[in-house]
């Protein structure tokens, strides 16, 4: 096992909380107008994320928690629509999150903010596999579990626990 100094351990965890995701994510639309710049943030998870991936550790706490936040509305957001817009949008815009959910410019926004809040906690709990996929990590694949080898002895002890009607087709 290998020990590393309290100092160096700070500096690592000083330098890990500084990585900025959000302002490496922030477009600038190709054709600015006058007015308040639109926020427009690329969304990294999409392609990457599918329906199994929902209410995993890593991304159910920080998401229920900012579902939570006041985003200028009295109720809080639902976390399965976040995991939708997270699975499939491109690009998060006002614009986008409204015509993909069909709501008002407003509730759009909310969601917007939401998601911006909650992209940089997500970035940081990603998982091996998912840094992998995103092409942080090289040469890392999904974790599975082996699957263990039965023998007959075992599914008969099952059998005999389970009863004789749960193996009846």
């Amino acid at each position: 096992m290998i020990h590393h100094s309290p100092v160096l351990l700070r500096t690592l965890a000083d330098a890990f909380d500084r990585a900025d995701y959000l302002t490496g994510l922030r477009l600038v639309p190709a054709e600015p107008k006058r007015g308040t710049v639109p926020t427009i943030i690329k969304n990294p998870f999409c392609g990457h994320l599918d329906f199994q991936d929902r209410y995993d550790r890593w991304s159910e706490d920080i998401l229920s928690g900012v579902a939570k936040l006041d985003h200028g509305g009295t109720k809080q957001l639902p976390v399965k629509t976040l995991y939708e817009l997270l699975e499939s949008l491109e690009v998060f815009s006002t614009e986008t999150i409204g015509a993909h959910l069909g709501l008002s410019s407003r509730m759009a926004r909310r969601y917007l903010n939401a998601l911006e809040v909650a992209l940089q906690p997500l970035m940081r709990s990603r998982p091996k596999w998912l840094r992998a996929a995103m092409g942080d990590l090289e040469g890392h694949q999904r974790e599975t579990v082996p699957a263990i080898q039965s023998i007959p002895d075992q599914l008969a002890q099952l059998r005999l626990d389970l009863g004789a009607d749960a193996f009846a087709i």
